[in-house]
């Protein structure tokens, strides 16, 4: 096995632990496929390197049993970004007709409405993977 390919498979590993990474996550971070970072991961650093193996292997199975959650959470946070878009874009064209305003401007006000209700109610995780 090639020289830095034994070095980026100790260093993936070492960063999924520290960081309780993805395969997703760690492959953004370095730069190379999912299917790299998995091979670098199951096969050759078992081979370099068997207790980061072992866990690395124990990071990778509980973030695969939480996989469904995340899924679920990413479907939900879609489906409230798409509705509070359309609440904006509801209020924004009922005051801008009932008010004689720009429809800019009360999209704008509308905005600031739905924040800071949905500030209110949600969790500050939930919050930021709303925006992102």
């Amino acid at each position: 096995m090639k020289d830095y390919i034994e070095r980026r498979a100790i260093e993936v590993g070492e960063y999924i632990i520290k960081t309780k990474a993805t395969v997703r996550e760690a492959a953004k971070k370095f730069g190379i496929s999912k299917s790299t970072v998995h091979k670098d991961l199951t096969d050759r650093l078992l081979k370099i390197d068997p207790v980061l193996a072992k866990s690395v292997h124990k990071v990778l199975d509980k973030n695969k049993a939480e996989r469904h959650i995340r899924g679920g959470m990413a479907t939900r946070m879609k489906y409230l970004k798409k509705y509070a878009l359309l609440c904006i874009r509801r209020i924004a064209a009922d005051t801008a007709h009932t008010k004689r305003r720009s429809v800019m401007t009360c999209t704008v006000t509308a905005f600031r409405h739905l924040f800071a209700i949905l500030f209110s109610r949600l969790t500050a995780t939930a919050f930021q993977v709303f925006f992102s």
